[in-house]
């Protein structure tokens, strides 16, 4: 997976963290989806869903996606964006009330371990 720490939603981010990033830098092009990976680092207790918005500015204003089955502590889910998606994008954990997580756009490309 390759990552670029300006399209991270957030690092060890805090269960209430509004987090955003803006895809201006990594717009696939027409027809290609926007591959995301979110990797529950602790526990997010009480957390039901994963809200993904979407917004032509940094205030939200538009619902994207619910992603629902939030993974359990050390393990990671990967979804894709579609790619008319906006140029900001924004997660927001429902009802959440303890944990972190690590979430961002997994750069296109191929990386090999050698």
């Amino acid at each position: 997976m390759i990552l670029d720490n300006e399209v991270m939603f957030g690092d060890a981010a805090a269960y209430n963290a509004g987090v955003e990033i803006d895809l201006g830098s990594v717009r696939p092009g027409p027809g290609n989806p926007i591959k995301c990976f979110f990797t529950t680092l602790t526990t997010l207790t009480d957390c039901t869903a994963i809200a993904v918005l979407d917004a032509p500015h940094t205030v939200p204003d538009e619902a994207l996606m619910t992603i629902g089955g939030v993974p359990a502590a050390g393990e990671t889910i990967e979804f894709e964006l579609p790619s008319d998606t906006q140029q900001f994008v924004i997660l927001s954990l429902t009802a959440a009330s303890a944990g972190t997580f690590t979430a961002g756009v997994v750069l296109p490309g191929v990386q090999t371990n050698t």
